[in-house]
Order: C-alpha cells, then sequence, then structure tokens
C-alpha cells in the first residue's frame, strides 16, 4: 500500500521543514521492514504565497494501522506543518504485491 501526506506551509521554513521531515522518515525507516520514503514539494507556491510538500510511503498492508499511528505521534513530536491530509492508495492489479 503506499500512504501520502501533504501540507502546506510557509516557503521560508522550507530548510527547517526538510530536516524535521528526513529525521521522521529516517525513524519510521528503522522500524518498519520493506518501507520506502520520498519527501516531494509542488515546483511553485501557491496563491496564498504557500509551499506544497508530500510525503510518500510504501509499506506491507499489515503494517498501516501502527504505521499510522507512529507517523501521526512522530509528525507531532517533530512539529511538522499541520494540518497534514492523508491519503491511502492500494494497487489495482492484485497481482503486483504491495
Amino acid at each position: 500500500m503506499r500512504l501520502y501526506v501533504y501540507y502546506k506551509f510557509d516557503p521560508a521554513l522550507s530548510d527547517d521543514t526538510m530536516q524535521r521531515a528526513q529525521t521522521v522518515q529516517t525513524q519510521l525507516l528503522g522500524e518498519f521492514l520493506g518501507l520506502t520514503v520520498a519527501l516531494l514539494k509542488r515546483p511553485a507556491i501557491d496563491a496564498q504565497g504557500l509551499t506544497t510538500w508530500m510525503e510518500a510511503y510504501q509499506l506491507r498492508a499489515e503494517d498501516e494501522d501502527r504505521f499510522k499511528s507512529r507517523l501521526n505521534e512522530l509528525a507531532l513530536s517533530f512539529e511538522l506543518p499541520m494540518p497534514r491530509q492523508t491519503e491511502v492508495f492500494v494497487n489495482v492489479n492484485s497481482q503486483v504485491p504491495e
């Protein structure tokens, strides 16, 4: 399964946010077997002057509940931008492993 978390914030905070997000992702990589991560951003600032970033995770479906809980805990602990919008996607082709 794939989990995507996106949020908006003042681009002046980009360096600090990147450091915090990478710390969270490193922590999660050490806790969840087979996890892959990415940190992405939209290339342009929006009309409100905010940047949009996305954390992307691919993990085993059986880890979903525990992962979401741990991710939320770490996001709060490391004071990542709020609110955070979360979306979950699964493969359409059931023969492709998650």
